[in-house]
């Protein structure tokens, strides 16, 4: 059971969580808050999940909920009107992702573009944002899946050679509550810092947490494939990628794999 006092104790945002929905059994969070964007105060509602029937990452892909074991929550964020770098918001919550991991569980994971949560190349969590709007005002739909208290033995047949959890990584359980507090913290505070002051600093953080720099690439699945060495992330958001030539392409969008 999700405790909120634990939760309301270190949460320090202004806005963000402040009104936290638990939600016993829901098809996807990312849903149920896309469905809720109507409602007063929208921007102050995190939704957590015990049991998610359909959670999706990104093309629409499962993702598989343990109850009690994995963390599925989503969160709306209403995008200024001036607000151009649309694709930093996953950044962004990358960043705070890693961050809120390294605080509670003291283990460092890397982070995969655009959205990935990795320990040792296997996959823990994942960050699904989507962009929509009720009447005239602009959200990002933030939602965020991650294996906490999982086992080895607990993980999916299926994923077993691709994934882990933060659980496995730092060899004892962790508190789901403070992982999504510290989450919120960060993100808010990086989101205003990118209003206030644009998105150098959350970008460059991004760049030292990624494992994704450097490395041989294709990014698949979102228009034509490219092939290359990813080279830099740029303050849009945008993976640039040597491709060769002296050409260099980039990409906002797909999924990203490391080729041998």
């Amino acid at each position: 059971m999700f405790d909120q006092i634990t939760f309301d104790n270190l949460l320090s945002t202004r806005h963000m969580g402040r009104i936290l929905v638990a939600l016993d059994e829901v098809d996807s969070t990312n849903k149920w808050i896309a469905d809720s964007l109507h409602k007063q105060a929208v921007e102050r509602i995190v939704a957590v999940a015990r049991k998610q029937k359909a959670g999706r990452g990104r093309f629409g892909r499962a993702w598989r909920h343990i109850p009690g074991k994995s963390l599925a929550f989503s969160l709306a964020w209403p995008i200024p009107d001036s607000f151009k770098p649309i694709g930093v918001i996953t950044l962004s919550a990358g960043v705070a992702l890693a961050e809120a991991v390294m605080e509670v569980a003291e283990a460092r994971p890397d982070l995969k573009y655009p959205n990935d949560l990795l320990f040792k190349g296997l996959k823990a969590g994942g960050i699904l944002c989507e962009l929509k709007k009720a009447g005239e005002r602009r959200f990002a739909v933030i939602g965020v899946g991650v294996n906490v208290n999982l086992t080895s033995a607990e993980l999916p047949d299926e994923i077993k050679e691709i994934a882990t959890s933060i659980r496995e990584q730092c060899g004892r359980e962790t508190s789901m509550e403070a992982i999504l507090a510290i989450f919120l913290n960060r993100l808010e505070s990086h989101l205003e810092e990118i209003v206030k002051s644009g998105p150098v600093v959350v970008v460059e953080l991004y760049k030292k947490l990624t494992c994704t720099l450097g490395k041989n690439i294709s990014v698949v699945g979102a228009g034509d494939d490219v092939t290359g060495v990813a080279v830099d992330v740029d303050y849009a958001g945008e993976l640039i990628v040597d491709v060769g030539s002296g050409d260099f392409v980039k990409v906002h969008s797909g999924e990203t794999v490391y080729k041998r």
